[in-house]
């Protein structure tokens, strides 16, 4: 059975400028969602095909007053445990940014 959609790819260059345009780094992208590091690097450098929810979630925190915020919030409500900063304790990104960047 054929694949009922076909859908223009995100480029690495692209991935790059719109991550660049919310002021956010692959590795936050990558926490924030829920990607492998790995798997989003590799996104990042070109080297595999960035899936089409990726376009659907940079576009909803680009045109969304505060999507960022609540992405990073929603997020924070089932991040359970920061495995690389156990001393932060359960919930750790309640309230405060996930990662490096401010909301």
């Amino acid at each position: 059975m054929a694949r009922r959609f076909e859908y223009d790819r995100m480029t690495a260059v692209e991935f790059r400028e719109r991550l660049e345009g919310l002021r956010m780094s692959w590795m936050t992208f990558a926490r924030l969602f829920g990607h492998s590091p790995v798997k989003t690097e590799l996104w990042h450098l070109g080297k595999e095909d960035i899936p089409i929810g990726v376009h659907v979630t940079l576009a909803l925190m680009e045109r969304c007053p505060d999507g960022k915020r609540i992405a990073n919030e929603a997020a924070a409500e089932v991040l359970r445990a920061d495995n690389a900063a156990p001393e932060l304790g359960l919930y750790p990104y309640r309230g405060r940014p996930i990662g490096d960047e401010p909301f």
